[in-house]
């Protein structure tokens, strides 16, 4: 039944964010409220779930409008005496027509089972991602600058179906996988992200895929060469590769353990594509050598999403194409284009509180749901889409539901104040489709040649008049049987005789044989021979191994065991039990057939066990499972050693024992022999390296495993198992732990420990999640420190020329230092971590930068922490990527004592407030400027390669000629670390357009200027640091003190130094940007002069003014040692 509704508020929602009408009659950047940012994302959701809400009550209170009954049922209660239509019937609740609902989303994984009945499988399921950098949209953004893509989910909306639809378009009419014969498509909407396409494409039958050869001419999953098809591999590199996850990174999302991805990428080199034996395609990935960067790892073909170069290159997003082209799988594949979003339900119940309640609530029968609630994740992509009624399901050709009742037992609907004379009376409410094809067969005999589920091939439905009309061309729309339950009777004996009827023209036809009318639609049956020995079942469970998945195949064996009465249930398992244990080989992997067998076997039993009352197989004639392996299914670890393919381990173990030389083949016969005759070994094998002891165990352990036998292959070690197949390290297979200090050793306790090595586990440069630990020796002496404060000495703090060979990869040890906070940062994400800066100064006047990730770096308490003492323990030593400085990061261990508890606090927190205040020029800058090489020209840097710049610094003699004014000398932002976005100003106000609050912005120099030698010139950037150096003056000063507000006007302080000859210490940022890193004087005799400060023309000279002059007079007098070599 369907609901329909009008909804006032939709249309004007619709209006209200279609931002290119409202910029047109509101002035150029259109209404406010779009350009809220993420204040207009929840408008948006907020919006559409009041719509939907809207939709829910209208349902709610309209159940007692709609009434649905049997027509003979309406018969009855008339000749019971009931006139009124409240009196009968049931209610409907969430029809299929509630988009999202249940039943709409089990009519549409019907009706694509019902393509796939005519069509056969589909050939390609394609996954098509919105890309936020399509020009359409980023044309659309750049009329408001302050804004992001994803604040405008009504553009990306409209566009991306746009989109979507050119594809369908162009797959149909370009044919890059041949002729199209349907296609079926849904759209979703990521929680975080953006919406994609999931797209089902049929092909004719001469364009199908039969060898594997044949998926390498529509689906690559290679890195291509950069070099023959350059833009393909751009195009690949940005939007095809996964993760990277696995080793490279263990923190990603796809990550279901910390070693497996739940992806399987990496996927293993394969030099041609293979199909397996079940249909699966394992595409072709060669051992080319090409590399792609993704989030700093350099990852091969190994982590591509398999796609077609046609549709990549004309879409510029990321379009999985996988070939799907296999049976086995094929329900849950429509299955996941069909689960709609994520949500809970639950139902509330009241108990009533009498008898007479009871009875009242009796009376009347509730069809589905007393009370339902829908709790799911609404995104800001998936409500612009709603509100604009955009459709989520669309397929071709369409498929058409076809009535199956009994004579008289239609459905009617009826509202609950309709007399049910007048219900009876009216023919129109007793029109089906079954009914019209029976009348129109008495009519029009040019289509009694065809079958009911086959009239829509030359005949439509006309849904308002309610009867068939012939079709003026083919359409290719097709009929799908309304699914009966075989308990049901006469209707499922009615339904099997409609697959084979033709040209019926009453319900007695229909159980009419060779001119013989039965007296029922079994009877009919059985003389077509569709239920002898056990057929109807067969015939059955045929059909529904096309639609139903494993467990609902269980689930309907056993129904027909326990209610139908079936001659030979052996002949029906034998030959339908493969079907039942595809959800077993899913999620298990491989399983011999023996043991598969019996798991399904077990489920069976299971579902047999909880009827009431309870049977088991051996009633019905079928072998039970074995106890032995009941056992085994129950043991995690045993499944994983019993679930090996047997016979490609044995093929694998043949290859390899052809190749033992005398020495392995005399200890493999040994051990061998010696297992045979269930003798205990213990083999002792001692070699040098590469004298062929791994060859032999994996030459024994696949023999063993292929017997059936259990292997618990392990090593010392995680690297060493690593070497074993399916190899584990002991500690970890036995789950050995040794606690014998567990009893000794307390949390916050300090210990002297005699026998240890300190590690530091962690293989990547970045130290993220820094495991690193102390191994101590069983043997270890362990004594407890007094509980006092920690001594001095049991701080090993480094000093800065220690660090440069900290830092060497042979030599990375955990590092503690000393040293005086002079700023911390705010915690904020750098790529997808956490981390806090915190700039130290050491007793030698050495400036370091303390990197704090993740956990670390929200527990430390920066509250009036400048100015104080700051003892580092356990951190990594590592350099800065960008400027190769040293720096210290955070692991696991580190610890941080703010004003730590040593004897001589006071004299070293002098020490470095002197060390502050005459603070010297940073040896970490002298040592970068003296690894950097000098005495080059513009000209020679120009002819560097840009990989060989990134990694090494270069020093030129040379001249400021001008500043680009009109790119802004300064950047203003917020306070809040994750913000990026420059601010801008409102009303005089200084607004962020991520809506962050804040007092006062934070002022940094960024100066795109000229530089100048006689070779040539070079466009370089001056970043806050560098600029503040050469000037003396802070950026905030220069702005809020001096009045240089205006970014697009140079001030004359930097201008005086346009033609004055100096030292350019230089870099290349990743975009291939030169910046300077550091400005020294050419003059080692005379001080580079620092120019008086000149206030804007504009300023008043007040005496406050005054003042800030001669501040910063001071300031640069002060300056002119700091340019003195």
């Amino acid at each position: 039944m369907a609901v329909c509704a009008v909804y006032p508020c939709t249309n004007a929602f619709r209006y209200r964010v279609q931002t290119p009408r409202l910029a047109v009659f509101r002035g150029r950047h259109g209404c406010i409220h779009v350009r809220s940012g993420r204040l207009f994302q929840q408008y948006i959701v907020d919006a559409y779930v009041s719509i939907e809400q809207n939709r829910l009550d209208y349902i709610r209170s309209h159940q007692n409008t709609f009434r649905t009954e049997l027509l003979q049922g309406v018969h009855d209660a008339i000749f019971r005496g009931d006139t009124v239509g409240q009196d009968v019937g049931k209610r409907t609740f969430l029809p299929s027509s509630f988009t999202g609902g249940p039943r709409y989303m089990y009519k549409h994984y019907q009706d694509a089972l019902a393509i796939c009945r005519v069509y056969g499988n589909p050939q390609y399921f394609i996954t098509f991602t919105c890309n936020a950098n399509w020009p359409e949209i980023q044309r659309f953004m750049s009329r408001y600058p302050v804004l992001q893509s994803q604040d405008q989910p009504g553009v990306i909306s409209r566009i991306f179906r746009m989109k979507v639809f050119s594809m369908i378009d162009f797959l149909k009419k370009k044919k890059p996988f041949g002729e199209v014969s349907a296609h079926l498509y849904t759209i979703e909407f990521q929680k975080r992200g953006l919406p994609h396409c999931h797209l089902l494409l049929w092909v004719k039958d001469a364009f199908k895929i039969h060898t594997p050869e044949q998926v390498d001419r529509y689906i690559s999953a290679e890195i291509p060469d950069p070099v023959r098809e350059p833009e393909l591999h751009r195009v690949v590199a940005d939007f095809m590769i996964h993760g990277p996850c696995g080793r490279l990174n263990p923190k990603s999302s796809c990550m279901k353990s910390s070693t497996s991805c739940s992806k399987n990428f990496p996927k293993d080199y394969q030099e041609q594509t293979v199909i397996d034996d079940n249909g699966y395609a394992h595409y072709k990935r060669a051992s080319n050598g090409f590399t792609v960067q993704k989030a700093g790892s350099l990852v091969d073909s190994g982590y591509v999403v398999p796609y077609n170069k046609v549709l990549l290159l004309r879409y510029f997003a990321h379009i999985n194409v996988e070939y799907c082209g296999w049976s086995m799988m094929i329900k849950y594949l429509f299955k996941y284009i069909s689960k709609g979003a994520d949500r809970i339900r639950f139902t509330i119940s009241r108990v009533p509180n009498s008898t007479n309640e009871n009875q009242s609530s009796a009376i009347r029968e509730v069809d589905e749901i007393k009370n339902y609630l829908d709790g799911r994740f609404i995104c800001p992509h998936e409500a612009a889409w709603r509100i604009f009624k955009f459709s989520i399901h669309e397929r071709n050709p369409a498929v058409q539901v076809l009535s199956v009742h009994l004579e008289n037992l239609q459905p009617v609907t009826f509202r609950d104040d309709d007399d049910l004379e007048d219900i009876v009376a009216n023919p129109f409410s007793k029109k089906t489709t079954l009914t019209e094809w029976l009348d129109n067969n008495r009519h029009d005999p040019s289509g009694h040649h065809l079958r009911y589920v086959d009239y829509l091939t030359e005949y439509r439905w006309d849904v308002s008049g309610k009867f068939w009309l012939r079709r003026s061309y083919d359409t290719g729309t097709i009929g799908r049987l309304i699914y009966v339950h075989p308990t049901c009777g006469e209707a499922f004996y009615l339904r099997m005789l409609l697959a084979h009827q033709k040209g019926c023209q009453s319900f007695a036809d229909i159980r009419t044989v060779a001119g013989v009318t039965f007296g029922t639609y079994r009877e009919a049956c059985e003389s077509l021979g569709l239920l002898g020995d056990d057929n109807e079942w067969l015939n059955t469970l045929e059909e529904a191994s096309f639609t139903a998945t494993s467990p609902e195949l269980r689930s309907l064996f056993t129904h027909m065991l326990l209610h139908c009465n079936i001659t030979n249930p052996r002949e029906l398992w034998n030959k339908f039990w493969h079907k039942m244990s595809h959800d077993i080989t899913y999620a298990h992997g491989f399983i011999n057939e023996q043991d598969l067998r019996h798991y399904v076997l077990y489920e069976i039993e299971l579902l047999i066990r909880t009827v009431s009352p309870s049977s088991t197989l051996l009633n019905f004639g079928l072998p039970l499972p074995r106890e032995d392996l009941i056992a085994t299914l129950n043991n995690k670890l045993l499944m994983e050693e019993k679930n090996y393919d047997r016979a490609a381990l044995l093929q694998q173990h043949n290859a390899m024992h052809s190749q033992l030389h005398a020495q392995q083949k005399e200890i493999y016969d040994y051990v061998i022999t010696r297992l045979m005759d269930q003798s205990q070994v213990l083999a002792f094998v001692y070699g040098h390296g590469g004298t062929g002891k791994t060859f032999l165990w994996k030459t024994i352990i696949p023999f063993l495993r292929s017997r059936g036998d259990v292997v618990l292959a392990v090593a010392s070690s995680g690297i060493a198992s690593l070497l074993l197949p399916n190899g584990d390290a002991i500690e970890a297979r036995y789950d050995i732990k040794d606690r014998h200090l567990d009893s000794k050793i307390k949390e916050d306790s300090c210990y002297n420990i005699d026998g240890h090595v300190c590690t530091d586990a962690r293989s990547s440069g970045r130290v993220v999640n820094h495991p690193a630990s102390i191994l101590i020796a069983k043997r270890a002496k362990v004594d407890a420190i007094a509980d006092r404060p920690i001594p001095h000495f049991y701080y090993n703090f480094a000093n800065y020329e220690m660090l440069e060979d900290r830092v060497k990869p042979e030599n990375k040890l955990l590092t503690d230092y000393l040293g005086l906070i002079e700023t911390t940062t705010n915690v904020y994400r750098q790529q997808s971590y956490n981390l806090r800066k915190i700039k130290l100064l050491d007793q030698d006047g050495n400036n370091l930068m303390l990197t704090l990730w993740e956990k670390i770096a929200f527990d430390f308490n920066t509250e009036n922490v400048v100015g104080k003492v700051l003892a580092v323990s356990s951190a990594k030593v590592t350099r800065h990527p960008y400027d190769n400085l040293l720096q210290l990061e955070s692991t696991d261990t580190t610890v941080l004592k703010v004003d730590p508890p040593l004897s001589d606090l006071q004299q070293i927190k002098a020490r470095l407030k002197h060390v502050q205040e005459n603070k010297k020029p940073n040896t970490a800058l002298q040592l970068a400027l003296a690894n950097s090489e000098t005495g080059l020209t513009i000209a020679a840097l120009m002819t560097k390669e840009p990989n060989e710049f990134k990694t090494k610094r270069y020093t030129v003699e040379a001249r400021i000629k001008d500043y680009e004014p009109e790119k802004g000398w300064y950047k203003a932002k917020c306070t809040d670390a994750e913000c990026t976005s420059p601010l801008y100003k409102e009303k005089g106000r200084l607004i962020c357009p991520d809506n962050h609050q804040f007092t006062l912005p934070l002022y940094k120099f960024c100066v795109h200027a000229t530089i100048v030698d006689d070779s040539g010139t070079m466009p370089v950037i001056f970043f806050n640091d560098e600029m503040q150096d050469m000037l003396g003056i802070s950026c905030k000063t220069l702005v809020v003190e001096k009045g240089f507000e205006d970014s697009k006007k140079i001030p004359s302080l930097m201008s005086a130094f346009v033609g004055k000859l100096m030292n350019f210490t230089i870099r290349l940022r990743e975009n291939n940007t030169p910046v300077i890193q550091a400005v020294t004087s050419i003059n080692n005799n005379q001080p580079t002069e620092i120019p008086q400060l000149m206030l804007p023309s504009s300023e008043p000279r007040t005496p406050a003014a005054k003042m800030s002059r001669s501040r910063a007079t001071d300031t640069a007098g002060k300056h002119k040692a700091k340019y003195t070599k």
